[in-house]
């Protein structure tokens, strides 16, 4: 479009293509020389670009190609999932599924199996978190990977067997959909973690939990991860269970909410259902379900482990980032479903 813009120009004829490919052109008139310059050196970028962007997409190609050549260990949560969906398929039936492919049946299963879990992705977000991904680059990826027409092995926990299958462009695109590499995490957050997560593997790990999230990344909600980031201490036992419950409290509340006010609120909620699982407790002492139950008391299934850590969760997170929490000395009102 340059080039012909160019050569439409009054000071320009349709021999100014030989010239774009000169590193200098000798010429009496400086607006020309000037143009051809600046035309060469945007063709320059734009090729360097080019080469970076294909360069990244096949290192990336690459990796995915050597965990497929090792091949995929089943985990025993999917391998449970198996054989309760299957009814405890056999290796030759699991075999037999897997070659009718296009069969609904093969499809789920498939589909299961090249799910990348979280350790999965970890294996490759050290290499994807150096760059920049979009969504023409994922088909660039599948084609890259296709092309190698690739076969894996599938490993079976507790088992000698494996099997050896091709992978096809659908699991392909299954597998890089899931790996959110078009999700990439927010520049100030990044920076945060690089200066204060010191173990590589624990960075790693909070990258693609970031990257699993579902949150829009607004100015309120990168401002506190950013500072729960700077105060959280990452070496304590309980720090991914408290990132997991941060970051699923961040998909549920408004782009622009008060997260202070929204913390308050969660530990409000669960103080109260605390005190409705006490009382269900008393009642059900003193009186059998069946009375209860005509008294218009709905039986109650609460658990009070996780509501006591949900609470000490919210305290943890607000008295770090905040450096205060409400207390709630006296009893909170609750009311029973009736």
């Amino acid at each position: 479009m340059l080039l012909a813009a160019l050569q439409r120009g009054s000071k320009c004829s349709h021999a100014t293509a030989a010239l774009l490919s000169c590193p200098f052109v000798p010429c009496k008139e400086p607006n020309l020389i000037f143009g051809i310059a600046s035309i060469q050196r945007l063709l320059f970028y734009e090729t360097i670009y080019n080469m970076m962007e294909n360069l990244k997409n096949r290192l990336l190609a690459g990796e995915i190609e050597k965990i497929l050549q090792k091949g995929i260990d089943l985990s025993t949560d999917v391998m449970n999932f198996i054989d309760s969906t299957y009814g405890n398929p056999s290796f030759n039936e699991i075999e037999k599924i897997i070659k009718d492919r296009g069969s609904a049946e093969a499809e789920l299963l498939l589909e299961l199996i090249f799910f990348p879990d979280e350790d999965f992705q970890i294996k490759l977000e050290q290499h994807i978190e150096k760059h920049v991904f979009f969504t023409k680059d994922q088909e660039t990826l599948c084609n890259l990977i296709c092309d190698k027409k690739p076969l894996t092995k599938i490993h079976f926990p507790g088992k000698s067997e494996s099997l050896i299958i091709p992978v096809t462009h659908t699991e392909i695109n299954h597998f890089l959909c899931r790996l959110k590499i078009t999700r990439n995490l927010n520049k100030r957050i990044s920076e945060v973690i690089i200066k204060n997560i010191y173990d590589e593997s624990i960075s790693l790990r909070i990258r693609v939990k970031l990257r699993n999230s579902r949150f829009i990344y607004s100015e309120s909600k990168t401002d506190f991860l950013c500072s729960f980031f700077e105060v959280i201490e990452s070496d304590k036992a309980n720090f991914y269970d408290i990132l997991t419950y941060t970051l699923h409290f961040l998909e549920t509340i408004g782009n622009d909410s008060d997260i202070y006010q929204a913390l308050m609120k969660r530990k409000m909620t669960a103080i109260q259902s605390l005190q409705m699982a006490i009382s269900f407790e008393n009642k059900i002492k003193q009186n059998n379900i069946e009375t209860l139950i005509l008294q218009g008391i709905t039986p109650l299934s609460i658990n009070k482990d996780d509501l006591l850590k949900q609470i000490e969760m919210v305290d943890k997170i607000s008295l770090s980032v905040f450096g205060k929490t409400d207390n709630y000395e006296e009893p909170l009102p609750y009311t029973f479903n009736h």
